[in-house]
C-alpha cells in the first residue's frame, strides 16, 4: 500500500482533503442536503482521496497523538496550515472519531452524511456510537 504523502502532488492532495473537509463542515451549517456547494466539496474530497489512494484499497484518515495520518503516513502540519490542520484534528477528537475510511465505492452523498453526523456530534446532538449505528442503518461503513 502506497500513500502519496512524500511527493509534492501527494502533499497537495492531503492538504486539499483536509481543507475541503473543513469547508464542508462550514457549508453543512449553511445549506440543505444536496446543495451544489456541498456536492462540489464532497466531490473534491473524493477526488483528493482517490488521488492519494492510487489503488483499490480504502484510504484511512486517522487521528493519532494530535496528528493526521493518511493511510498510516503522517501528513505534516506545515503542509496544510496550522488552523485547518488543528481544526480537523480537534473536530474529530471532540467527536470521538479516530479513523474515517474512504473507499472506491464511497459516494458524495456518503461523505455528506458522515459530515452532517459529525456536525451533530460536535454540537452534542448525537454520540459517536449513534453515528456508527446510523451509518450502519444506511449501509455506509
Amino acid at each position: 500500500m502506497s500513500i502519496r504523502t512524500a511527493d509534492i502532488e501527494g502533499v497537495k492532495l492531503g492538504r486539499d482533503l483536509v481543507s475541503h473537509w473543513m469547508g464542508l463542515m462550514r457549508a453543512i451549517h449553511l445549506y440543505e442536503r444536496g446543495n451544489s456547494a456541498i456536492l462540489s466539496l464532497t466531490s473534491r474530497i473524493l477526488e483528493a482521496a482517490n488521488g492519494l489512494r492510487g489503488g483499490a484499497f480504502d484510504l484511512e484518515i486517522g487521528i493519532r497523538q494530535g496528528a493526521i495520518f493518511l493511510g498510516g503516513e503522517r501528513l505534516r502540519e506545515g503542509n496544510v496550515g496550522s488552523a485547518g490542520y488543528h481544526g480537523f484534528v480537534d473536530l474529530l477528537r471532540r467527536c470521538g472519531i479516530s479513523t474515517i475510511a474512504i473507499g472506491e465505492e464511497t459516494r458524495p452523498e456518503d461523505v455528506e452524511l458522515v459530515a452532517r453526523l459529525v456536525a451533530e456530534i460536535a454540537k452534542g446532538e448525537r454520540t459517536a456510537n449513534e453515528l456508527v449505528g446510523e451509518l450502519g442503518l444506511r449501509g455506509v461503513s
